[in-house]
């Protein structure tokens, strides 16, 4: 299900050349959000541009069978020469991953209807899922997505939108609509969507397991400074991630997902350094070691592969 179609405003229609002269717009503009594109004479067919500080990061065709993710270099080649239906929508970027994951889906399932006031509930229940999940609220007039780690790990980004009002809303059932439908994605390793996800899930519990073990042993004053430390060396890169309440928030979009990779590193490198130094690298380890094992499977694989730990396991 397309998410967002809850606009008041109707699709306008652009030729080749303005539709140029927008996406220049939008770059201008810094633009963060969706351009939807809609062949005037398609088959129901259309193209998904996302879009992050002005920068065209996603360029996706939709077919019958599903989104195809094209490199956003080949756009001029991608998009057709007619004219387009255009609507844009501007939001937080922290909506783009959720998107990303639904366009770049393995699989996914329609859990049909289900009440308002019981979406907590039903979200509680697919966090016991044995592997991350991506879920997707639709009512009429607005759409909720939550990223679901499995293993009875509490789901991060709840994020909600509608076309006046967007946030993170820990309890949808807020919203006045009596129903909504729920569709659950599962992603895949192939996909580079997937794999970024995979990656902040994955050193989002981790450093929350090793921030709490941490607290336990020095108190909450040393992790406050952990956390200011680990802050401080993502600002000194420009990176738009930050910890806190030993949690992470990564709003930050690489141009590939190697310097992604690096920039965990550097992360963890940076609390390894600071912890063993307080209260030695054996004890750093065995806790990094502990909150490894405890992931759900894919996000433990994925940290282990990206050779995101600095040690070797024993």
């Amino acid at each position: 299900m397309f998410p967002f179609n809850s606009t008041t405003e109707p699709p306008s229609r652009v030729s080749p050349g303005q539709l140029q002269a927008l996406l220049s717009i939008y770059q201008q503009d810094s633009l963060t959000g969706m351009v939807r594109l809609t062949p005037a004479r398609g088959n129901g067919e259309y193209f998904v541009l996302l879009y992050v500080d002005g920068q065209n990061i996603s360029l996706y065709h939709h077919l019958p069978e599903g989104y195809v993710r094209h490199e956003v270099q080949s756009r001029n080649t991608v998009l057709p020469k007619g004219d387009l239906d255009l609507s844009a929508h501007q939001f937080s970027p922290r909506f783009i991953r959720p998107l990303q994951g639904m366009f770049e889906k393995a699989s996914s399932k329609q859990a049909g209807q289900i009440k308002t006031q019981s979406v907590i509930e039903t979200i509680k229940k697919l966090e016991q899922n044995p592997e991350p999940l991506l879920a997707h609220l639709h009512w009429p007039g607005a759409d909720g997505f939550v990223f679901i780690p499995g293993l009875g790990f509490p789901s991060r980004q709840l994020l909600f939108w509608s076309p006046d009002h967007a946030s993170g809303i820990p309890n949808f059932a807020r919203w006045p609509e009596p129903e909504c439908t729920l569709t659950t994605y599962g992603g895949s390793m192939d996909s580079k969507a997937w794999r970024e996800n995979y990656l902040m899930l994955g050193l989002d519990f981790l450093y929350e397991q090793i921030f709490s073990r941490y607290n336990d042993l020095v108190g909450s004053g040393m992790a406050n400074r952990l956390e200011d430390h680990l802050n401080s060396v993502a600002r000194m890169q420009g990176w738009k991630i930050s910890f806190s309440g030993h949690t992470l928030d990564d709003v930050h979009f690489f141009t590939s997902l190697s310097d992604m990779r690096i920039a965990y590193r550097t992360l963890f490198m940076a609390g390894q350094r600071h912890i063993s130094s307080v209260v030695g690298e054996k004890l750093f380890e065995e806790s990094a070691r502990a909150a490894l094992v405890a992931l759900p499977t894919v996000l433990k694989t994925t940290i282990e592969n990206d050779n995101i730990f600095t040690y070797k396991n024993k």
